[in-house]
Order: structure tokens, then C-alpha cells, then sequence
């Protein structure tokens, strides 16, 4: 009887461990027969396929409890083993934490003042970079965000960070010798949102802390645009004057910050536009009349937003102190008098809304990459070994008797 030579491994249907890893996903621990029941697949394919699986390391066997007769093999997850670094280069700090494949957070770190990096060479933002990825020496993978427009992961461009330059992906990964994603910071900041936060199925997060910007998510989808620029809103004229005279970092985020800058003492003291909000609070007018002007510039992109795409809600990062009382509450009284809806919420994930989002983005592409992977070496497994039994078929048939 002629005898086929596929190995269990290349007799697991390519599908077969992604519907085992998603069975997993989200459990502590499972065993085999478990597996089975739940995903519909036979025995043998499940243990075919938690053999590869524990091979590309994504999960792993744990001691399984005693009881009457054999106990049966159980396995877990194993989401540390691959770990990412997310990294948010924001105007005051460069951020980074390494999370696990599941985007929990298992350390972090804050580093130096990105104050005068407009000042700074785009050589010393990468050596920074270069400094910042070596204190995680686990990651396998690192996700950049920051403000700038993003080229379909590859590049980032026109961000005030470093003078307006380029910063491209295939740099950054020579430089760190990991695989990088590049992505704007307003959209990091409403995945995070939409996987941890506030976010819905159709939603925007509002950034203003260094210009004036929104991440959007249309029908649980990142909304990127043809050009990368979705929710540049920094570059709407506040009036008609705004087309003739465009500055570098967009009319409508120049006129935010000129109304907060005619009321600081020393507009170039780190932290000044959080002190024009705490004096607002204190009652001082001068504050409070500037506060109440950039106020204004923010409400006529939250309204931009919603005639466009009608989002079930907006989520506004808490940028500076008192947001609620001086951002929040008079947003939705100027929406509502010209007769908007104003679904406006305070993140509930603050500053971390996008240094989360851009380590979950980082994980889920590392996570499909690792899966995609597997189906791929399977699927040549299967016509290799089919082609080896194709051909031990054609010796029988024309070997002399």
C-alpha cells in the first residue's frame, strides 16, 4: 500500500492555528480537547497546530492540574514573548513604554524635553531615537508617533518636530535595526481610544497641545486619507484672509496659540500655555479672554468635524489644565448655539491615549505578520509535500514490474 509522506505539519490546514490562536486569545489556559470543542476542528489538527504555535513561540504548554486519569495538555498565550515598543515624540518629552503582544504595559520610560527639537538637526532627533530604543533591548518591534503627516507608514512628513523635514521609515529601521511603524499622533491617539478608551465604531479624538488636529475612526476604521492627511485640521483658514496668508504650522493652530500668547509673559518658557490656563481658572481676565479666543479657533474645527462625518462622539485629550470647565463646557455651549450636536467627552486615557495607540497598532501589525508567517511556510509545507507524493505516484506507475 503506498503510504503518503505528510508530516503532521504540513496536514494543518493553513487556517487551522489562527482559529486555535484566536480560541486562545483572551483565555488563561485551554486544553487540547478544549480547543477542539471550541474551534470544531479534530484532535490531531489542534495538537498539529499548537505544535507550531509553540515553535513560533506565541504560546506556550502550563502544568496542567491533577485529576483522574491523563490529564490532558493545556496551553497558553504567551504575549510577552513578543514585545513592542511604542515611542510618542510629543513637544515637551519623548515617551516610550515596551508592551507585551497584547498591549499590556510592562515598563516605561520619560526622557528629555523636546522643547527646541524644531531648533534641533533631524540627526539628533534619530540619535535619540537610537538612545531611547536601547533601554528596551526585548523589543521586536517599535511604533513611532508624532505630529506630521504620515505617508502610509513610510514616512513622516512636514512635522513642526524637526523643522519640517522628512523623517523616513526606512531610516529609522536601519538606524534601530528593528522593524518601525510610523503613524500621526491623533491617530494613535484614537486607536488607543477605540481599543482602551472612549472610542466607538465612528468617533474623533481632538489633539490641541501643539497644533490643532483630529484622529478619525469611520466604521471601526483609522480614517488616513489618500494622502495621509485626514484630520489636518491645523491647515483651516479660521476666515478667507487665512488663503493668503498660510503660516508654516497651518492658519487655524497659529491663530490657536496667538490667542494664548498675547497673554503670557514669556511665550517661550516650557509649559507657558499651561500657565495661561491655570491663571484662567484663578479668575485673571487677561487669561480668561485668551483661553476663551483659542477656544473659539478649536470650536470651528470640532464643528469641521462634525458636518463632515456626524461621529457618534468626540473625545478632546486633555491637553492642559482645567480642560473641562475652560475647553470642554464652552465648546459645546458655541456648537450648540448655531444648532450642532456636541457629543464631547474628556479621554479617559489622557496623554497615554496615544503612546497606547501607536503600541497596539505596532502589536496587532507584529501579531498578523507573525500568523501570516506560519500560513505561508504551511501552505508550502502542503505542496511540498504533495509534490512528493505526486511524484512517488509517477515512479510507481512507470517503475517495470
Amino acid at each position: 500500500m503506498l503510504r503518503s509522506s505528510v508530516s503532521n505539519t504540513a496536514s494543518v490546514a493553513p487556517r487551522a492555528h489562527v482559529r486555535v490562536y484566536e480560541a486562545l486569545r483572551g483565555r488563561q489556559t485551554l486544553s487540547q480537547p478544549q480547543l477542539a470543542q471550541i474551534t470544531g476542528l479534530s484532535l490531531p489538527t489542534v495538537i498539529a497546530a499548537v505544535e507550531r504555535l509553540e515553535r513560533n513561540q506565541l504560546i506556550k504548554a502550563v502544568k496542567a492540574q491533577r485529576g483522574a486519569g491523563r490529564p490532558a495538555r493545556t496551553v497558553r498565550v504567551t504575549p510577552e514573548t513578543n514585545a513592542v515598543l511604542g515611542i510618542d515624540l510629543g513637544g515637551s518629552s519623548v515617551r516610550a513604554a515596551l508592551f507585551d503582544l497584547h498591549g499590556t504595559r510592562l515598563r516605561e520610560l520619560e526622557t528629555m524635553s523636546l522643547y527646541s527639537f524644531s531648533k534641533l538637526s533631524r540627526a539628533s532627533a534619530m540619535e535619540h531615537l537610537s538612545v531611547v530604543t536601547k533601554h528596551f533591548p526585548e523589543a521586536r518591534r517599535v511604533g513611532i508617533c508624532a505630529p506630521g503627516i504620515v505617508t502610509s507608514f513610510d514616512a513622516l512628513e512636514r512635522s513642526w518636530l524637526f523643522g519640517l523635514k522628512t523623517l523616513e521609515r526606512r531610516a529609522v529601521e536601519l538606524l534601530l535595526g528593528l522593524p518601525v511603524i510610523l503613524e500621526n499622533d491623533a491617530r494613535s491617539a484614537a486607536w488607543g481610544e477605540l481599543r482602551r478608551g472612549r472610542g466607538t465604531d465612528n468617533f474623533a479624538v481632538m489633539i490641541f497641545a501643539f497644533g490643532i488636529g483630529a484622529g478619525i475612526v469611520a466604521a471601526g476604521r483609522l480614517l488616513r486619507g489618500a494622502r495621509g492627511a485626514a484630520g489636518e485640521l491645523s491647515y483651516l483658514p479660521p476666515d478667507i484672509s487665512g488663503f493668503s496668508s498660510q503660516p508654516r504650522m497651518g492658519a487655524l493652530s497659529y491663530g490657536f496659540f496667538e490667542a494664548l500668547r498675547a497673554a503670557s509673559p514669556d511665550p517661550n518658557a516650557p509649559n507657558w500655555e499651561a500657565e495661561i490656563f491655570h491663571a484662567a481658572a484663578r479668575g485673571q481676565k487677561r487669561a480668561a479672554k485668551a483661553v476663551q479666543s483659542a477656544v473659539q479657533h478649536l470650536a470651528l474645527a470640532v464643528a469641521g468635524i462634525i458636518t463632515v462625518i456626524d461621529p457618534e462622539r468626540i473625545v478632546l485629550r486633555e491637553e492642559f489644565p482645567h480642560t473641562k470647565e475652560l475647553v470642554l463646557e464652552p465648546l459645546r455651549a458655541m456648537l450648540e448655539g448655531i444648532g450642532l450636536p456636541a457629543p464631547l467627552e474628556i479621554s479617559s486615557l489622557g496623554r497615554d491615549a496615544g503612546l497606547i495607540g501607536i503600541a497596539l497598532l505596532c502589536a496587532e501589525n507584529l501579531e498578523r505578520e507573525l500568523l501570516k508567517n506560519m500560513r505561508r511556510i504551511l501552505c508550502l509545507v502542503r505542496m511540498g509535500a504533495c509534490s512528493g507524493f505526486l511524484r512517488s505516484l509517477f515512479c510507481f506507475a512507470h517503475c517495470p514490474l
